[in-house]
């Protein structure tokens, strides 16, 4: 009976030390597909700070042509500036221009599930609440200003 009960202890101990692990690595690919967006969005925003003109100050305006131009969609569901996993429907630009400089979002990514993660007029990577994600004045990358679909 002892042995059986030791078999099962380590039966259940290996089973814990698997889940953990498994856990683990999920966490870590989540941190770093996490990392690969933020990149993108930063890449994005300096490439539309860099067009910027006559220069980039706090008067100067980000506008969703601007962003569009940035984020063009490449090949078929493959978008400049974000890592492969984002496709064009999970990307969503301001539906006016933004001061440079503010703290107003430009540009939210829908990461996963529930989740969606922003940048805004001042370059700064956040998660975005569906408080705030309600109340932000938006339209998806793949629609025009007129709300139809691009394609």
């Amino acid at each position: 009976m002892k042995g059986k009960l030791q078999i099962a202890g380590a039966v259940i101990l290996l089973l814990i030390i698997g889940w953990l692990f498994t856990n683990h690595q999920a966490n870590a690919n989540r941190r770093a597909k996490l990392a690969a967006l933020q990149t993108g969005l930063t890449n994005a925003y300096d490439k539309a700070v860099a067009s910027l003109t006559p220069r980039p100050d706090s008067d100067t305006l980000i506008t969703p042509v601007l962003l569009r131009g940035i984020l063009k969609v490449e090949q078929e569901s493959r978008l400049s500036m974000m890592p492969s996993f984002i496709r064009p429907e999970d990307v969503l630009i301001s539906l006016g221009a933004v001061p440079n400089g503010s703290t107003n979002l430009i540009i939210v990514v829908h990461f996963e599930k529930a989740l969606f993660y922003g940048i805004d007029g001042k370059r700064g990577c956040r998660k975005v609440s569906g408080q705030e994600l309600s109340a932000w004045p938006h339209q998806p990358l793949t629609e025009t200003s007129d709300g139809r679909n691009r394609g």
